[in-house]
């Protein structure tokens, strides 16, 4: 795409009251704007009119602090930019100063805003809690406009209030009366294809005849990755993302997270890792993905990497959801599980349906041995996913039925969580590890857990159920075997430290001292590693240990048939 096209499309959102809404097109015009091209006036003046939208719509979505950071590197290219070209971007930039300094006063309004501004959200979204019913009546005001009167943001407010609400049939309806007027409101052809619709209709219906040959090529590749993750082909959703953060917008960090989330859905928790830690490098301040990032070190057992993201986020912007998760994740992998759900409830002040909060809610309530309550959070979690559960709700749900040997019905939805998404190892291996707990399940679990890994071997999940289900049955060389493998790939503290006390519980002392301090040497602040290496020592000393050593989850490695 052309700059002074993008500077077009994005004019077009500006005049429609649709910028506040718009995340994709201002993002990745920016990424445009930062490629090396030429140095003409024109092209100076629609770079720095792009940056200037982008920042706009920062702000306006709340997102102060990176809006001031972009109005500042605008700053010295404004000199040679006509004041009337900078005033438009800014949207009422003549009221408060033309060109530089209408520039200068939105960055100092964002200044003032930052502590002002976290205030009014936080009192907003308190009032939002005490008034459940304001959807439903946002939904009767708007659909009182007549439909011939209906601007294309009314389109999209009912669109946004349809989908949440899950009446999915009049949201795809709206969405492609918005796409009509608006093509270039991202959101809304992501939205369509979340919904069902097939990525290549979506493209062929609003785009062909709109943009030029040289816009469908990434706008195909961004649909076709949303059309992936919705139809739960994370792998490919992953590769889609990858190439448009390698070719068309390196460094944006809204495509990287696309595919750091997708490679985590995949199960490949090293390249997640890998992948949101290049997003920090892309972007410090952004916050999207970064409580994904968190659950991601969380199950690799990286203590110190998790707590630096969240001292680091606390200092970004208090006022949304992500950073209190990642503390809450910072305090449930130091088994500060109350803590951790104090933080997690003012996440959930923040955003009352974020699925991820209720999920870890339901997973604190279990380790702190509420069972009824950790049910309850995993259900509403179900319900407040907008475009259907994601494989997540099934696991956290199915972990908490067989915590309460329910198992019939940890099989059950197992087993919908695979309809759901057949290709996917993750989904298998949760099925299988819930036959496992079944009476005479065993045998079947295993075969389908060594299949899982003989065709996806990087699967963690698959890896640790196989580990737990050997040392039921006590297969000890097997599960040690396992561990050794998967560590060149994961080379851990929590690996590490599994692996050390798989290797106690067989006998193998020496082999145990060298794994746990090992761990030591990752993470010395590793209490788990810690009380390993002290177990062994007073077994090499002739004591006795009346205690297993437990799993990650707080349960029983040495665990019996029964």
């Amino acid at each position: 795409m052309e700059l002074q096209t993008a500077v077009g499309h994005l004019e077009r959102l500006g005049d429609l009251g649709l910028l506040p809404y718009a995340h994709l097109l201002p993002s990745l015009a920016a990424s445009m704007a930062q490629s090396p091209l030429g140095q003409s006036p024109s092209e100076r003046t629609h770079r720095t009119q792009i940056v200037i939208y982008y920042a706009r719509s920062l702000e306006l979505q709340g997102q102060r602090e990176r809006a001031v950071r972009e109005y500042e590197q605008v700053l010295p290219d404004l000199e040679a930019v006509p004041a009337a070209a900078a005033s438009k971007a800014l949207d009422g930039g003549a009221a408060a100063g033309a060109g530089v300094h209408g520039v200068r006063v939105r960055a100092a309004r964002c200044y003032m805003g930052l502590d002002e501004g976290k205030q009014q959200q936080q009192q907003q979204l308190l009032q939002l809690q005490q008034h459940q019913h304001q959807q439903k009546q946002a939904v009767e005001l708007l659909e009182a406009i007549p439909e011939e009167e209906r601007t294309p943001l009314v389109n999209f407010l009912l669109a946004r209030l349809h989908h949440r609400g899950g009446t999915h049939r009049k949201a795809s309806a709206l969405y492609r009366a918005v796409l009509k007027e608006a093509p270039f409101m991202l959101e809304a052809a992501v939205a369509l294809v979340q919904l069902g619709a097939h990525s290549g209709l979506v493209l062929s219906t609003y785009f062909r005849d709109v943009c030029p040959s040289s816009v469908q090529p990434w706008l195909e590749l961004l649909l076709a990755a949303h059309h992936r993750v919705h139809t739960h082909d994370h792998d490919g959703a992953a590769q889609n993302f990858g190439q448009l953060a390698d070719v068309h917008f390196p460094g944006n960090p809204i495509v990287m997270q696309g595919r750091a989330e997708a490679l985590w859905q995949a199960g490949d928790y090293s390249g997640a890792r890998t992948a949101f830690a290049a997003v920090r490098v892309a972007d410090p301040l952004h916050l999207g993905g970064m409580d994904v990032y968190a659950t991601v070190l969380h199950s690799l057992g990286l203590k110190g990497e998790l707590s630096r993201l969240a001292g680091d986020l606390m200092n970004v912007d208090r006022s949304r959801p992500e950073p209190w998760l990642v503390m809450a994740r910072a305090c449930q992998i130091k088994k500060q599980n109350k803590q951790a759900l104090i933080f997690t409830r003012k996440a959930l002040d923040i955003t009352p349906n974020h699925v991820g909060a209720l999920h870890l809610r339901g997973t604190l309530c279990l380790a702190l041995e509420h069972p009824e309550k950790a049910v309850h959070a995993h259900r509403m979690a179900f319900g407040a996913a907008p475009n259907g559960a994601s494989f997540e709700s099934y696991k956290c749900l199915a972990n908490v039925y067989i915590d309460m040997n329910r198992t019939r019905e940890a099989v059950n939805l197992a087993t919908q969580a695979l309809k759901l998404m057949p290709h996917s190892p993750r989904a298998q291996a949760l099925l299988a590890e819930a036959l496992g707990h079944v009476d005479g399940g065993r045998e079947k679990a295993y075969k389908s857990l060594k299949n899982v890994l003989m065709n996806h071997p990087g699967c963690l999940d698959a890896m640790l159920a196989l580990v737990r289900l050997c040392l039921v049955e006590q297969k000890f060389t097997e599960a040690i075997e396992l561990l050794q493998e998967y560590i060149p790939h994961h080379d851990t503290e929590f690996m590490h430290t599994r692996l050390a006390d798989v290797l106690t519980i067989s006998g193998d002392f020496n082999k145990a001292l060298n794994h746990y301090n090992t761990a030591l040497a990752m993470d010395a602040d590793s209490d788990r590693a810690r009380a390993g290496l002290a177990r062994v020592h007073k077994l090499l000393n002739g004591e006795t240990e009346e205690d297993g050593v437990e799993d990650d989850d707080g349960g029983d490695l040495a665990m019996s048939d029964e």
